[in-house]
């Protein structure tokens, strides 16, 4: 044995270990490639979402069976008012600006906003029907509805 089979050995040991290890490396790289691809389309998603998430307006919001007048704050003011059923019938506001005062009224609810203001003011009549009922508030808003769920308590 020469010095030559010794370093054909060497190489061969080396050889493998590298081998492993380039293995082993594009595994932890591509784990670590779908890793960051999935945390950046969740960070894409929640961007988006939080931008157009109902422009700071509440989904969903509970009145009381009393009756009640409330104040809904958004980031940006409405433009046009609509509240409906659950089956699309209701009432719409006439006025499509910004520059002065909305309202709309169907059944129980009535809602108002002011011009350029992010606020809605929602006033409903006591339920004396014995079950929740429901209606839609919709807003335009920069081209886009927002929509609010108000549920009324029995």
């Amino acid at each position: 044995m020469g010095a030559s089979s010794h370093i054909c050995a060497i190489k061969r040991i080396f050889y493998v270990q590298d081998f492993d290890y380039s293995v082993i490396y594009k595994e932890k790289y591509y784990t670590m490639r779908k890793i960051l691809s999935k945390i950046a389309v969740v960070l894409t998603c929640s961007l988006i979402s939080c931008q157009k998430d109902n422009f700071g307006y509440e989904k969903i919001i509970y009145l009381s069976a009393e009756g009640e007048e409330l104040d809904i704050k958004g980031e940006a003011p409405v433009y046009s008012l609509s509240i409906t059923d659950f089956n699309g019938n209701g009432a719409e506001s006439d006025n499509l600006s910004a520059d002065v005062v909305i309202k709309v009224t169907y059944q129980w609810l009535s809602a108002v906003s002011a011009p350029n203001t992010n606020k809605i003011t929602v006033t409903s009549e006591p339920n004396t029907s014995g079950k929740n009922r429901t209606l839609y508030l919709r807003g335009m808003v920069n081209d886009t509805h927002t929509e609010i769920k108000i549920i009324q308590k029995k």
